[in-house]
């Protein structure tokens, strides 16, 4: 065996460790809930879309009044 102290491996190893959790704990706080944990969001409920060209209705066409609304924006624009 190795006469080699076997505290500095200890402290560089818990260094290491509480390091790296320093590091990733703000990233691993910030991800959305895996799709094998439950959400809050009850499934009557619509959730508004990240892209405002697309509906939130999942149905992939515009209601009446968004439909409206983009065509004024596009009226807007080309003035």
């Amino acid at each position: 065996m190795s006469k080699r102290p076997i505290f500095p491996l200890l402290v560089a190893g818990v260094t290491g460790i509480l390091s790296g959790v320093y590091i990733f704990k703000p990233l691993l706080d910030n991800q959305p809930p895996s799709a094998d944990q439950p959400t809050n969001v009850r499934s009557n409920e619509t959730v508004p879309s990240p892209n405002p060209q697309q509906p939130s209705d999942g149905t992939g066409t515009a209601t009446p009044q968004r439909a409206e609304a983009l065509s004024q924006n596009a009226g807007a624009k080309s003035k």
